[in-house]
């Protein structure tokens, strides 16, 4: 494989685990509030698309970030 290619798959990978890290350090409510966002962001997309295969794919993945709400929600606790 070329060095290009290589560096680039490094490099998303390191940029993979920094977002993973900053997730890491935010506040619960922050996180909550993103998720929602997220959620509701899916949702509306999901209704505005025309073609059957993505609005079940962000349907489902608005079903994610929502269970992920409830998850962190009952940690809370």
């Amino acid at each position: 494989m070329p060095p290009m290619f290589s560096d680039a798959i490094n490099a998303l990978f390191d940029f993979y685990q920094l977002v993973v890290a900053w997730w890491g350090h935010l506040s619960l409510v922050t996180r909550i509030l993103a998720a929602l966002v997220a959620s509701g962001l899916a949702v509306y997309l999901a209704t505005r698309t025309e073609q059957s295969g993505l609005s079940m794919l962000l349907f489902f993945s608005a079903f994610g970030f929502f269970a992920y709400v409830v998850a962190m929600g009952f940690s809370f606790m």
